[in-house]
């Protein structure tokens, strides 16, 4: 009945994942956005005309350029205006003649030290007067006749921005180009302002997609509901941008998503400080990477400013742009305006069935665990804990609990495939396969029940907010340490006779054995391992060495989804070699081996868990590792092969 239980939560499992890919499917705009300040910057640098080299970037594949906040301190470099303090209007009077409507202010004594004084042609005074009463509020700024009085201090007042002009978009327009808006957070703002500056962005860019400056959202942090509510109703976009780090997370970035949800695009951009260290090559490969496995969709790509002597930087980033826009294309994207992902609706009642056959899986693998432990778990129990599953899947599905009880049931899901995966897969004792069905058969039987747990997995988390990576995966260290763990602890009492107390003094006397100085010299390195390992899980982890980058690149370049280095180099080899041993009556050599195997079929598992990662992109994966895997588990299958031989002859 378990076995049936799990067969139609299978079922369920690949109609959801069907869903997914042909909403994926549809998911292929990609929108490459300049940096509007750095490139504007470089364009000059250069002495090149920015109509031309903007055109020229539009010809090559890219969609939109990204327009940062009017500032004082912007407006004043541009010419656009000009403002000081009083103190320093009174000190260079002294030098030379004001103008006029300084010389006016000084004969009247009028001239404050504690304000700033903003003066420029008359539309420019009436946009920069109209924000700072918005933002600052009216009592705060006077006008004084061709003078804006703005009290505060220079520093204080020039970064403030001050939204957007229709006129800001003027050369994007002209060469072709979107316009996406960088608008900063200011602390002093309320609902209505908040508003007011939504519809003026509205009238730079209709339904704009924002991707927010510097290190807060709008409305943070205690107006982010209503900031979301003014943007939605401009039909605005958010642009969500991916961290890998909390601490470069933007303040509030969680909460807006939440209010903006579905209209979230995910955003892939590479820090000034990345882009000093790169080659060309590395900037190319992390932007067609970022669209090709992680669903990021808005690429914010900024010019490289430390480009090889004797070669033009602004040609250099052009070719920048054409060759990543050129990659895309064909990997089956299409340059052009990014839309958010729509969320996947999956009715309840096949979640329930999905959560029946995850919850079938983990009883299985409980069952027999306990087993081996010498404890008989009663049916009774079984089909109440089943039952429990289903009532709670059913009681959280339309609440905030829905997605942190999916995490905790795939988590436990993914650990007991990863587990029975490797003991089931293993030749029974007493038996004597061909040693083809042993080793590979092994590796293949093993990966099918991790790419089965990955499937229930993967429909359990394939909601919205994963799929956007807001959500994520719990206990990803977990699901790659627990199997190794369970695994070894199964095989370890499998099939010898005793009960639970048994066990326990048998694993007793292991524990007081005496450790001899190789065996603690093995555990120091088995943990040395295990520690780099589990290092090496997740989105942070410690930096590749140059070789196995160069052997990652190679991989992608070769098979186009690259597979996970611990599964095809140490997992599946070592399930291979289990096998073998296991078939040759190696039991004490196959206990080891399996453990190690375990590491692949939790990785495996752990692909699927990557909701982010387009599904067909997944089993991609898969299918290579498996390749790979079995052609690295040949010449040691080989050389016990041959051992073993000599050992039965003899």
């Amino acid at each position: 009945m378990l076995l049936a239980c799990l067969v139609v939560g299978l079922v369920a499992a690949a109609v959801v994942l069907a869903a997914r890919v042909r909403l994926e499917a549809r998911y292929r705009a990609v929108e490459i956005v300049l940096d509007g300040d750095d490139w504007l910057t470089l364009i000059r640098r250069e002495g090149r005309d920015p109509m031309e080299v903007l055109r020229a970037a539009r010809g090559y594949g890219a969609t939109s350029i990204a327009l940062g906040d009017n500032t004082l301190k912007r407006l004043a470099a541009d010419g656009v205006l000009s403002y000081a303090s009083g103190g320093a209007l009174a000190a260079l009077a002294r030098q030379a003649a004001p103008a006029p409507a300084v010389e006016r202010l000084l004969a009247r004594g009028a001239l404050r030290p504690d304000a700033v004084y903003v003066s420029g042609p008359p539309e420019a005074l009436a946009f920069a007067g109209g924000r700072l009463r918005l933002l600052l509020g009216a009592g705060r700024v006077q006008d004084l006749g061709g003078v804006l009085e703005v009290s505060g201090t220079p520093e204080d007042l020039e970064e403030i921005g001050l939204g957007f002009r229709p006129e800001d978009a003027r050369l994007a327009r002209a060469a072709g180009l979107g316009v996406v808006l960088r608008p900063r957070n200011y602390r002093g703002l309320t609902a209505e302002r908040l508003t007011a500056l939504a519809e003026a962005a509205a009238a730079t860019s209709p339904e704009p997609t924002l991707i927010f400056a510097l290190t807060e959202v709008a409305g943070y942090e205690g107006l982010i509901p209503e900031a979301a509510d003014a943007y939605r109703r401009i039909g605005a976009r958010f642009g969500r941008i991916e961290v890998f780090t909390a601490r470069r997370q933007q303040r509030g970035e969680d909460r807006f998503t939440a209010a903006m949800q579905p209209a979230v695009i995910r955003v892939f951009s590479i820090t000034p400080e990345e882009l000093a260290t790169f080659r060309p090559h590395d900037v190319v490969e992390r932007f067609v990477r970022a669209a090709q496995e992680r669903n990021l969709r808005l690429l914010y790509l900024r010019p490289m400013l430390a480009t090889t002597a004797g070669y033009s930087p602004v040609e250099v980033n052009l070719q920048l742009v054409r060759t990543i826009a050129g990659r895309l294309r064909q990997a089956g994207f299409a340059m052009a305006r990014a839309r958010p992902l729509e969320p996947l609706g999956v009715p309840a009642p096949l979640v329930w069935l999905v959560a029946l056959g995850a919850g079938a899986l983990c009883l299985l693998v409980a069952d027999g665990l306990a087993r081996a432990m010498g404890v008989d778990l009663p049916a009774s129990w079984r089909w109440a804990v089943l039952a429990l599953i289903l009532m709670v899947t059913a009681a959280v599905g339309a609440t905030r609990l829905d997605a942190a009880w999916r995490q905790v049931l795939a988590l436990a899901t993914a650990v007991a495939g990863a587990t029975g995966a490797v003991v089931w897969a293993l030749p029974r004792p007493g038996t004597r396969p061909h040693w083809a069905a042993a080793g590979w058969g092994t590796l293949l039987r093993a990966l099918a029940v991790a790419v089965a747990t990955g499937v229930l997995v993967a429909a359990l988390l394939s909601q919205w907010g994963f799929m956007m990576a807001v959500s994520t995966f719990l206990g990803v260290k977990v699901a790659h340490a627990a199997p190794v763990l369970l695994a070894g602890l199964w095989l370890a009492f499998a099939g010898r006779p005793g009960r639970w107390p048994e066990r326990l003094r048998e694993a007793s006397g292991w524990l007081a054995r005496p450790v001899g100085v190789g065996a603690a010299l093995a555990a120091i390195v088995v943990g040395a391992g295990a520690v780099l390992l589990l290092a090496r899980t997740g989105n942070v982890s410690v930096p590749l060495s140059g070789i196995e980058q160069q052997l990652r690149e190679t991989l992608e370049a070769a098979l186009g989804a690259r597979p996970r280095t611990k599964e095809f180099l140490i997992g599946y080899p070592a399930l291979v070699l289990a096998g073998l041993s296991a078939a040759a009556g190696w039991r004490r050599l196959a206990l080891p081996l399996a453990m190690v195997g375990a590491i692949g079929t939790a990785g495996a598992v752990n692909s699927f868990s990557h909701i982010h990662t387009p599904v067909v992109y997944t089993f991609w994966r898969t299918a290579n590792a498996l390749l790979l895997g079995a052609l690295a588990a040949t010449p040691p299958a080989l050389v016990l092969l041959w051992i073993t031989r000599r050992t039965v002859r003899s």
